[in-house]
């Protein structure tokens, strides 16, 4: 089989996020109702290559998962994972950052419990993030660190830009 990171035309060291944005970006340029590829390809060869992409993206996204569960080296820390068997498209961070931080932590397999143990946040400040519960958030000034702790910990690009989108949702909410 191919390196899937060449499958998908993604860097080694690509985020979650970046990963989503390819694997997307890929699966509309080859399909069926895309313009850009109808006249290249034929259909077998299309769905051929859509196959490879899919199969390119469940290959990273298990590699991710895999090598999170190793870092998780304190044996007092019971590790609950969650099989996301479903394909579901990431919440849009813009609009649900933390949701997004949900979808991102499940997809890699973690409980909030692993989460926890890593960036010294409690289980209950990281619920309250995910669910964007603005009477259980504290202050801005500590908000800001713990959503850029738990954006570094799930691998986002941009942790500090990601806890600016968080807190202007944030903001209009209280």
């Amino acid at each position: 089989m191919q390196d899937p990171y060449k499958v998908l035309g993604v860097k080694r060291d690509t985020s979650v996020p970046d990963l989503d944005q390819a694997y997307k970006r890929l699966k509309e340029l080859y399909s069926e109702d895309s313009l850009a590829t109808y006249s290249l390809l034929s259909s077998n060869q299309r769905r051929t290559r859509l196959e490879s992409f899919d199969n390119a993206y469940k290959e990273i996204i298990a590699q991710i998962t895999n090598r999170n569960r190793n870092v998780q080296s304190a044996p007092k820390v019971e590790v609950e994972v969650k099989q996301t068997s479903d394909n579901s498209p990431p919440p849009d961070f813009n609009q649900h950052p933390g949701a997004y931080l949900r979808w991102l932590r499940q997809r890699a397999g973690l409980s909030i419990k692993d989460v926890s143990a890593k960036t010294k946040i409690t289980s209950s400040r990281l619920e309250a993030v995910e669910l964007e519960r603005v009477d259980s958030l504290p202050e801005n000034v500590y908000l800001r660190g713990y959503v850029v702790e738990f954006a570094k910990f799930l691998n986002i690009l941009d942790p500090k830009r990601f806890a600016e989108i968080y807190l202007g949702l944030i903001s209009k909410k209280r």
